[in-house]
């Protein structure tokens, strides 16, 4: 099926035919006699028919259409690939950041453990030589239990980040369940000046969504383009030419063919109007109807992307500015800690405030390591809205079709 809807078919074809007759002569004796006869003829033929559409089918028909709208689908479906990666690999990386916390986590449990402890061995040395009464020790007893339950949540917290991970990047989890994964970096908090305007193009041409959108309305479009074709008269030019042969022998039927003996040929035109064509007309009226609905969703889908990016950039924009209060606080707690802690060596101040400002500090070193994940989260997530993700880290997915066996 060449360009212009041109149609041809080429053929050959060889037959047999018997023939069972009589023939006269005459006997020894001169007088008339009839024999049976057995005759075989063979008939060969071999042409070439042409098709021409001039009106309907000429621009599209429907394999044409058919191959076109397929070629859509097929870059639907790698899209959709894009699509299933971009959300696999953006959970894979809040879980990493979520590991990554829960790891520090348990670094600064156990060093407001040690802490703790440390406090409670000098408060019992005060409590021997009655320089402190015994219900700072329990005091300290008391944040030293809760200490190590505050451990064993964070502990537990690890573990179950350790296998939500793994559960993301392995489908063979029994084989992975020893495997201990340690991130070698930690949580920092990379300043970025996302721009809108690059932000909104770089959604509006690299989402998934976006482009299969797009996609659909290009086959909706092919659609619509064959099925207004198919409301035009029937009108082709048509043709064939051919030679033929008939002999008596197989091989001279096969040689008659090429001696150009017996050639024909025939040309004409066909039409066909259809009476008010109604099927063909309500076809395209029900595909351009269909087109408009799509259009107006893909109108949504790309307001939907721009809200979303905005939306994931004053979150990225406020989990930075939560880092940096999150850090002042700790600093802070820090500097209270230790202006508590010299006033309690000078006698000037309580174990129960020591402990409190201990607490303090622990709790504002956890929602410090929480700010720089989520921040590092948001990243991430502006990425995803921005369809951006494979490219951050260099991916390059190319979908190649496998052979026909």
């Amino acid at each position: 099926m060449p360009g212009f809807g041109t149609r041809y078919g080429i053929g050959a074809s060889v037959s047999d035919r018997n023939f069972d007759g009589t023939r006269t002569g005459t006997n020894i004796f001169g007088l008339p006699v009839i024999f049976p006869t057995h005759n075989e003829q063979f008939n060969s033929s071999a042409g070439i028919n042409l098709q021409q559409p001039l009106l309907r089918d000429l621009w599209i028909d429907q394999p044409r259409a058919t191959i076109l709208i397929n070629k859509k689908r097929l870059k639907i479906s790698e899209w959709q690939l894009r699509q299933q990666l971009i959300t696999t690999i953006a959970a894979v990386e809040n879980a990493y950041y979520d590991l990554i916390r829960a790891r520090e986590n348990i670094k600064v449990q156990r060093a407001a453990l040690d802490y703790n402890n440390q406090l409670l061995r000098e408060n019992k040395k005060r409590v021997e030589v009655g320089a402190m009464a015994p219900l700072d020790e329990k005091q300290a007893e008391a944040e030293v239990a809760r200490g190590v339950a505050t451990l064993l949540q964070t502990e537990q917290a690890y573990a179950v980040a350790l296998n939500n991970l793994k559960n993301l990047i392995t489908q063979d989890f029994a084989n992975w369940i020893n495997i201990v994964l340690d991130p070698v970096e930690t949580l920092v908090a990379v300043p970025a000046s996302p721009q809108l305007a690059e932000s909104w193009k770089l959604g509006l041409t690299m989402r998934p969504e976006i482009v299969q959108a797009k996609l659909d309305l290009e086959a909706r479009d092919i659609n619509i383009k064959y099925l207004k074709n198919q409301m035009w008269p029937l009108l082709d030019l048509v043709g064939s030419y051919g030679e033929s042969g008939l002999n008596t022998t197989y091989g001279n039927a096969i040689s008659d063919l090429t001696r150009d003996n017996n050639p024909n040929w025939t040309a004409g035109i066909t039409l066909s109007i259809p009476l008010g064509n109604r099927l063909a007309r309500n076809n395209y009226k029900s595909a351009k109807s269909s087109k408009l609905q799509a259009l107006m969703t893909y109108k949504a889908l790309e307001q939907n992307i721009m809200v979303q990016i905005d939306d994931a950039i004053k979150l990225l924009q406020s989990q930075f500015q939560q880092v940096e209060a999150a850090r002042q606080a700790r600093l802070f707690a820090q500097d209270a800690l230790a202006a508590e802690q010299k006033k309690y060596e000078n006698g000037k101040s309580t174990s129960f405030l020591v402990l409190q400002a201990q607490r303090d500090l622990t709790t504002s070193r956890f929602q410090e390591l929480s700010a720089l994940a989520d921040y590092n989260k948001a990243l991430s997530g502006l990425a995803q809205q921005e369809g951006a993700t494979l490219g951050r880290y260099n991916l390059n997915v190319s979908v190649t079709t496998a052979p026909t066996p």
